[in-house]
């Protein structure tokens, strides 16, 4: 028998190591290591007060103090910071102090009748501390500490991703509002225009000086414009009760946001330069690509617990107190008590089980490690497309505002025409046409290159300054300094072109 017994111990033990062996799991790519758990530096951390909108800045912190889904955000990194606690908890020893009183009676008349002498009844009191404690010889108490708190950082990682996204939700909505707000001011100004020359229209009619076309003509333009500002203050009313979502105000001030307006779009337009030369180490700062290294960590640490819970457990419990008959003889010498025990527990039936929860963390592991290389090419990738829409919005913008230009010279031309009658008024309308249109592709050009700035400032993280690069400055886009950058991971020193 002790033979049989020390043969089965030595196989379930081997058993053991075998399933220890290395798990193979793809390796990061040394090229986006660089500082990925890096915190976001606190000035980059208001990265919206580059726009220098007081009214915008309010906003934010609005949303940040009262948005419901950040508040579940906090709450959710509340129970992960719990939940660490409680696995380095694990690591300490269990102290317990017991304290009972059992009163209990024996049979005198069963198969096995007390000795004479004996009372039937007996009182028993005790109390004493029980410690228990698992040696954590093979890491495994350790490893799953590390791996909650690795969890934990992701937690915090996720928190600061959606407060960025919370804050650029709002900054996005606002600079849409202030372009809406700007395309009513424009369609009630065309409005004006069409209602003036109708009245000059009707007044040459009735002096004979033009015809009844150009009066129809002159109503329907005027018609057009009108039409035009319904849907306009419709989709205004929309974008302020979407504002008042994310600010999360409470619902009756949600039918009347009250959104109070800060600078025109056409100020805010002059929006930070981008400097040449980024460095590629500041994608490490995006809280996506911090909580995908820190669930790397997480899933590696949890791997390396499934494989020492294939080795026995060690434990070490022990008990220290006090126990008698008599309350009174309860705190004294005689009645001391004390045990103490080292012992050893190896899974014999569930070690496959064991075996199969070490092959689910190791191939969760792979899936993580792959989640954290396409979270740094998705950076590289939305940071090219921002850098791109910065380039290409900026020039829009330029071309628009000189288009604008033109064809306010052109309709100044066609009025003197007009004026003079040398040309009849469908020439001036033409003209008022392609303004008008040229005037509200401007406004959108400027919306669109703000949002493109917002879209840079995520994708890096909160910005660009820093003592390599320095801090944003108020002016143009600074399109001609920025190219295409490279979708190829790029090393630690390396820069974005």
């Amino acid at each position: 028998m002790n033979r049989f017994t020390t043969v089965l111990l030595t196989s379930v033990l081997l058993a053991a190591c075998s399933s220890l062996r290395p798990v193979s799991a793809p390796q990061p790519d040394p090229a986006i290591l660089p500082a990925m758990t890096a915190p976001v530096p606190q000035h980059l951390d208001r990265w919206w007060q580059a726009f220098a909108d007081p009214e915008l800045d309010a906003l934010v912190e609005e949303a940040l103090a009262h948005n419901l889904d950040l508040r579940q955000a906090r709450a959710r990194l509340e129970e992960s910071r719990a939940r660490f606690r409680l696995a380095r908890a694990d690591r300490l020893p269990d102290l317990d102090l017991a304290v009972s009183t059992n009163r209990s009676r024996t049979t005198t008349v069963g198969a096995n009748p007390l000795p004479p002498g004996f009372s039937a009844a007996t009182t028993d009191h005790r109390m004493a501390f029980d410690l228990s404690w698992e040696i954590d010889v093979w890491g495994r108490v350790a490893a799953t500490a590390r791996g909650a708190g690795a969890s934990f950082r992701a937690s915090q990682a996720d928190l600061a991703g959606a407060r960025a996204s919370l804050a650029a939700g709002v900054v996005r909505s606002w600079f849409q509002l202030r372009a809406i707000d700007a395309e009513l001011a424009l369609a009630d100004k065309i409005l004006q225009s069409r209602e003036h020359s109708l009245q000059l229209i009707g007044q040459r009619q009735r002096e004979g000086a033009s015809g009844k076309l150009e009066l129809a003509q002159a109503r329907a333009e005027r018609d057009t414009a009108r039409a035009a500002l319904p849907p306009l203050r419709q989709s205004r009313a929309q974008a302020e009760s979407a504002l008042a979502v994310l600010l999360g105000r409470k619902p009756k001030d949600i039918f009347d946001p009250a959104i109070v307006r800060g600078k025109p779009l056409e100020n805010l337009a002059s929006a930070p330069v981008v400097p040449a030369g980024l460095d590629a180490g500041l994608l490490a700062r995006r809280p996506d690509v911090i909580a995908a290294a820190a669930r790397v960590q997480a899933r590696d640490w949890q791997l390396r617990a499934a494989r020492a819970a294939l080795f026995p457990r060690i434990t070490l419990t022990g008990l220290l107190g006090y126990e008698s008959g008599a309350l009174a003889d309860l705190v004294s010498a005689p009645a001391r008590i004390g045990q103490i025990a080292l012992g050893a527990l190896q899974p014999v039936s569930g070690i496959a089980s064991l075996g199969a929860t070490r092959d689910v963390a190791a191939a969760r592991l792979d899936q993580d490690t792959l989640a954290w290389q396409a979270a740094v090419r998705n950076a590289f990738r939305e940071t090219h497309d921002a850098l791109v829409d910065i380039r290409e919005t900026g020039t829009l913008e330029s071309a628009q505002r000189d288009r604008v230009d033109s064809l306010a010279e052109t309709l100044h031309l066609a009025q003197l025409r007009f004026d003079a009658g040398y040309s009849g008024y469908l020439d001036v309308l033409d003209s008022e046409r392609g303004h008008d249109a040229a005037a509200m592709a401007l406004i959108q050009a400027q919306r669109d290159h703000l949002l493109a700035m917002v879209d840079l400032y995520l994708a890096l993280g909160g910005g660009w300054s820093g003592p390599e690069t320095g801090s944003p400055q108020a002016g143009t886009h600074g399109g001609s300094a920025v190219s295409q950058t490279s979708t190829r991971p790029a090393s630690p020193g390396q820069t974005l072109p």
